[in-house]
């Protein structure tokens, strides 16, 4: 039996949905959020916004066997502004890493690192990250990463994709 599908053409930014086949029994959890405080300006001082954002992703092995080379990509936000300003908090070293080395989290062999660069794309200068681990039978591992954007009051500050 033969089958096909056509595929309609996906733009930009557009959604769509594509299964490589589910596994029920490994539950992945994705959570962002941010927080917005705005500085009060002095007469000295000038006026800005710090935005914090946090990503919490849960991987839960409900597996007989051990996930063995589980890799979790993730990214923040780069900026060629020279007004914004970008401090990646956590993961605690990924800031200080240069790209393609792993750092030792001391836990349990979780390593993060900087993704590898392919024809000079990628890495710390495109904020692209990933975390290496093995997850055990019947085991849990919470990933967070967290960042701040630090801009001028006035400056309108927009997350493109």
């Amino acid at each position: 039996m033969l089958t096909f599908h056509i595929f309609q053409d996906i733009n930009t930014g557009d959604n769509f949905e594509c299964t490589l086949g589910d596994d029920t029994s490994t539950k992945v959890t994705y959570a962002r959020s941010s927080k917005t405080v705005k500085s009060n300006g002095g007469a000295f001082s000038e006026v800005f916004n710090t935005t914090t954002y946090t990503t919490k992703v849960s991987i839960h092995n409900k597996h007989q066997f051990a996930i063995t080379d589980l890799i979790v990509r993730d990214v923040i936000p780069t900026c060629e502004d020279k007004r914004a300003k970008i401090i990646l908090r956590k993961p605690v070293g990924l800031a200080d890493a240069k790209d393609s080395e792993s750092i030792d989290l001391k836990n349990d062999g979780l390593r993060v690192g900087w993704e590898k660069l392919v024809d000079g794309k990628g890495g710390e200068k495109e904020g692209k990250f990933e975390w290496k681990w093995k997850v055990g039978s019947g085991a849990k591992v919470n990933l967070e990463a967290e960042w701040e954007i630090k801009v001028p009051g006035e400056f309108p500050w927009v997350e493109a994709h």
